[in-house]
């Protein structure tokens, strides 16, 4: 199992507003919380770099907010 992970490229980095919204707020929805429909773009425009996305090969497949406000 770690063979099949050596050739594979694992990247953080800030989300996208889109990547927030259409992945973040839906996977968060898939997990029975609630997200409200315009969250997602409150927290954005909050902290723009407080969305975080682990990507491996290109597929994102984590992700966490850590927005910082007053």
């Amino acid at each position: 199992m770690i063979n099949d992970l050596v050739d594979k490229k694992y990247n953080i980095r800030i989300m996208s507003r889109d990547e927030v919204r259409d992945i973040a707020a839906n996977w968060a929805a898939q997990e029975g919380w609630n997200p409200g429909l315009d969250d997602a773009d409150i927290f954005y425009e909050t902290d723009n770099k407080g969305f975080l996305v682990g990507v491996l090969d290109d597929k994102p497949i984590a992700c966490i907010s850590v927005v910082k406000y007053d």
